[in-house]
């Protein structure tokens, strides 16, 4: 690893791992996080409890209740019975996994892409 000071490091700088495991972060990466937390703070605020319009927010170590702007929940129904029922059956008729947009899809479809 290069030996620069943590304040000059990014994420980039820790691209390989003594571990074959990608779940385990390489030990100066570790070290950098400790060292660098209190800048992530100030631009990574927590969310303290679930996607709800009143919520708590922790930036900088200091927790403040906050109106919830900032998702797609503002009428509550993320953590509505019914809608979680509705997930739940749609994960298992369906399952999960990640895939790109309709428009990436089509660019690779073997029948080429849609007809206009």
């Amino acid at each position: 690893m290069t030996e620069l000071p943590s304040e000059r490091l990014s994420l980039a700088d820790f691209v390989f791992s003594e571990t074959s495991d990608p779940s385990v972060p390489p030990e100066e990466f570790t070290q950098w996080r400790r060292a660098t937390a209190w800048a992530t703070s100030l631009y990574e605020p927590s969310l303290l409890g679930p996607p709800i319009p009143r919520t708590r927010l922790e930036t900088a170590g200091v927790s403040r209740p906050i109106i919830n702007l900032g998702s797609y929940n503002y009428l509550g129904l993320a953590t509505h019975p019914e809608t979680i029922a509705a997930a739940q059956e749609a994960l298992a008729t369906y399952g999960t996994g990640a895939c790109g947009s309709g428009r990436v899809v089509d660019l690779f479809h073997p029948s080429g892409p849609p007809r206009r």
